[in-house]
């Protein structure tokens, strides 16, 4: 790599990402999304589901929580990343604005 290359740093997984992360197949990756065991929510991009690499990743760090849990805690953790490391993070699933969905197309 050139001197002058900068390297973007991936802030989105997709599902297969996701289960490689944790060491399962996407099919029960989903099925865990499904039953509430994978804590992080994705965000609808298209077709596709984005999952945060930032939670995924702390989520990961505490344990892996069950959503429930995962939800009761995220706020505080979210709080914690955002001071320590000067970025903003949005809520399980969320990726809103005031309570309302983030819309890269055309308003409904």
């Amino acid at each position: 790599m050139d001197a002058n290359e900068r390297t973007i740093p991936k802030l989105g997984f997709s599902a297969q990402e996701v289960a490689d992360a944790i060491g399962v197949a996407r099919s029960f990756l989903y099925e865990m999304d499904k039953t509430g065991e994978l804590g992080p929510q994705a965000a609808k991009l298209g077709n596709r589901r984005i999952w945060s690499a930032v939670e995924v990743h702390l989520w990961m760090l505490h344990g892996m929580p069950s959503r429930g849990r995962w939800v009761e805690l995220w706020p505080s953790i979210r709080s914690t990343a955002q001071e320590s490391i000067g970025i903003g993070l949005h809520g399980p699933g969320g990726w809103q604005s005031k309570g309302r969905p983030v819309s890269c197309g055309r308003r409904a």
